[in-house]
């Protein structure tokens, strides 16, 4: 049986109901996340900031399995 699935969750700056700060709290419940920040990116990320998104997503499939 495999192990845990990574994951990909996001928060948004700065009128979310959910900043940045809370990140980290999710991310200490998930073995082997990490935080990546796309400044300026929100509700459209793949539209507002294509080039970041694709390189942070190609980042996370690219890491070896945790």
């Amino acid at each position: 049986m495999a192990g845990p699935r990574p994951d990909v969750g996001r928060a948004r700056r700065p009128r979310h109901p959910r900043p940045p700060a809370h990140a980290a709290v999710y991310a200490d419940g998930i073995a082997g996340a990490r935080i990546v920040e796309i400044p300026e990116a929100a509700h459209l990320a793949p539209i507002e900031r294509p080039t970041e998104l694709a390189a942070a997503i190609r980042d996370f499939l690219a890491a070896p399995e945790r």
